[in-house]
């Protein structure tokens, strides 16, 4: 249910769905339920800008070593490659993004490309260096955890495309984008 209302207007409900599963897990007696739902819990912190935000994550992070969740941990490795590119440290933040890619595909986290995917072209983008990263965007727009309707990758792969010079792919995908409604 949390990861079905993973959009804005659901951002303060999604607390209570954590907080939910986390009391559930733990009645049950399932730490990996209850660990899912601290990880949850710590990411919707980070949602609502709540200083707890950082203590959660560290707490998943050591429950996560712990009993040895690569998935929590890769997942934990990319939330710290966000925090890199945060704090503008963007040579570091390209680094931690491809070590959170290595550890989601070891882990078998199916979105490792997706979430390394936004976080390169997100450094690139800042960097002024977009056009080097034309492919890499076009990939990652076109994966199969990609949902339709969320259009950023394709719109951000088009971008990418046209400050690359590829001014006919670029409108070629805007045009897929919009169809026959531009709205």
């Amino acid at each position: 249910w949390h990861h079905v209302v993973l959009t804005p207007e659901h951002t303060r409900s999604r607390l209570a769905i954590a907080d939910e599963l986390i009391g559930v897990a733990a009645e049950a007696g399932s730490g990996v339920l209850g660990l899912m739902g601290s990880w949850f819990r710590a990411i919707d912190l980070f949602h609502v800008g709540d200083a707890r935000a950082l203590p959660a994550l560290e707490e998943v992070r050591a429950r996560a070593g712990t009993v040895a969740s690569q998935n929590i941990l890769a997942n934990v490795a990319v939330t710290d490659a966000m925090l890199l590119i945060r704090a503008g440290r963007l040579d570091e933040a390209a680094d931690a993004a491809a070590r959170a890619r290595d550890l989601g595909e070891a882990a078998g986290e199916v979105n490792a490309l997706n979430y390394y995917g936004a976080q390169i072209l997100g450094i690139r983008w800042i960097e002024g260096r977009s056009a080097e990263e034309a492919e890499l965007a076009e990939q990652v727009a076109t994966l199969p955890g990609v949902v339709d309707r969320d259009f950023a990758f394709q719109a951000t792969a088009a971008a990418f495309l046209a400050h690359a010079g590829r001014a006919g792919r670029a409108r070629a995908m805007v045009d897929e984008l919009v169809g026959d409604d531009p709205a």
